[in-house]
């Protein structure tokens, strides 16, 4: 086990179902971890498995960006998905109200290995695919 993993997993409480289970438009659901310290929630990551493949639905940081926390939290999913059987992981990069800056997300996902392909579209602004 990676010595960021370490940290990650002795600093924050896991608990992968503290009622962030959600059904998205065609009835597929949607998991969520979510990592926190007793006061505050510090990231969750929203996705759903299909064989062999992860797709990450959401990844948000609370009140702590750019301190690597994103980072830590990727390579504990990944680290995570690997056990159970995924070798990809992909998403989408959209505009939204919640969203980052399209030139950060772009970044952090290229920081963390992902290959990002532009859409060419407004919404869906690109597509991101890791295999792990």
């Amino acid at each position: 086990m990676s010595n960021s993993l370490l940290m990650l997993l002795g600093f924050f409480k896991y608990d992968k179902n503290v009622g962030n289970i959600y059904l998205n438009d065609s009835l597929e659901r949607i998991e969520c971890f979510t990592a926190s310290t007793k006061k505050d929630r510090i990231f969750e990551i929203g996705f759903w498995k299909s064989e062999n493949q992860i797709t990450i639905h959401f990844l948000k940081v609370y009140k702590t960006e750019d301190k690597g926390i994103g980072t830590q939290a990727l390579i504990f999913f990944e680290k995570w998905a690997t056990t159970k059987g995924c070798n990809v992981l992909k998403g989408e990069l959209v505009d939204g109200p919640d969203s980052s800056i399209p030139s950060k997300l772009i970044h952090f996902y290229k920081k963390n290995g992902f290959d990002v392909v532009s859409t060419g579209q407004e919404y869906i602004y690109a597509n991101i695919y890791k295999n792990i």
